[in-house]
Parts: C-alpha cells; sequence; structure tokens
C-alpha cells in the first residue's frame, strides 16, 4: 500500500501514529483481501471510490475507525469483488449500498459485524 502511495513509507524509529483516513485505507485493505498482494493498492483505491447514500466508502471506513459512525449496530458487510466492485453493510435498521450490487451474478464475501468490529477495536488498541 505505500509503494500505491496510500500509506506513508517508514524506516527505523521515524514511525509516526496513521491518520483515520490513513487506517481507513488499511480497515478496506482487509476487507478486501482477495487476490496478489501487489493489487492491494488498487482494490483499496477501487473500493474507498464506490459512493452510496452521498458518501463514498472509503469516507464511510474513515468515520467508523475515527468513532464519527457506531460500529454496534452493523450486522455485516458484504463485499462484491465481481463481477463489478461493490458493497453492502446491513445494519439493524437499514442497508448501505456502495456501487452496484450484481444479485446472484455477484462473487465475493461476507464479513460479520463481530468482526469487523474486532478489527476497528485493533487498530484503536
Amino acid at each position: 500500500m505505500s509503494e500505491a502511495g496510500l500509506l506513508p513509507f517508514y524506516a527505523g524509529k521515524h514511525i509516526r501514529h496513521l491518520s483515520h483516513r490513513e487506517l481507513g485505507r488499511v480497515l478496506l485493505a482487509a476487507l478486501t483481501d482477495h487476490g496478489p498482494v501487489h493489487e492491494a493498492g488498487n482494490r483499496v483505491r477501487t473500493f474507498e471510490a464506490l459512493e452510496g447514500s452521498g458518501i463514498q466508502f472509503g469516507d464511510f471506513c474513515e468515520s467508523l475507525i475515527s468513532s464519527q459512525i457506531n460500529p454496534v449496530g452493523i450486522l455485516s458487510v458484504a463485499i462484491q469483488s465481481a463481477p463489478e466492485p461493490a458493497c453492502t453493510v446491513s445494519t439493524s435498521a437499514t442497508r448501505l449500498t456502495f456501487g452496484e450490487p450484481a444479485g446472484d451474478t455477484a462473487s465475493g464475501r461476507v464479513i460479520s459485524g463481530d468482526v469487523l468490529r474486532a478489527i476497528i477495536e485493533d487498530f484503536s488498541a
């Protein structure tokens, strides 16, 4: 991800804390992890640019990391990798869709709300 310009390079003792945006990108990388590592930067760029309900998915992930959005009500996150990237966040009250889900022809993965919250908690530890 550093090679793609999405995260800073670090060397030696000069390591700084990542910003909420950068941690949101790490979260996106974890959620969309399917395929070669060298393609992670492109996957993150693609998914963070997906739009839905007036917000980009990258902004949504950043808001989860910064606690502007409480993840407690999230039941699952469905990541569609094919035919086109898309994401659906299911909460106890609604669904947020980013991109265009393909229905029966979609392939991807579903991350439970518990796993999502555990990842976010690890970032704040």
